[in-house]
């Protein structure tokens, strides 16, 4: 460690500021690498999860329709009404 203080003061700065843009470019990469990770995740949750909500969400519909259509037969007064 004797080399490290006997090296003038202009070259220790540099050492370290070039050890900071190591450790800051290496943080970057792995951020942007996951950052991608995540966005191919949350792609896959949404093809995945959502747009099954929405064919669920459809069918729902149509058996609300299913169940006035029901509800309107036997509501019905006369036999004109029902066909």
């Amino acid at each position: 460690m004797k080399w490290f203080y006997d090296l003038r003061i202009s070259n220790k700065l540099i050492t370290s500021f070039s050890l900071v843009a190591v450790i800051a470019a290496f943080i970057g990469y792995t951020g942007i690498t996951k950052m991608s990770l995540m966005n191919e995740n949350a792609k896959q949750m949404y093809f995945d999860r959502a747009v099954p909500l929405v064919e669920l969400s459809n069918a729902q519909q149509e058996l609300y329709e299913i169940r006035l259509s029901v509800a309107n037969l036997v509501a019905s007064k006369n036999e004109s009404e029902r066909t």
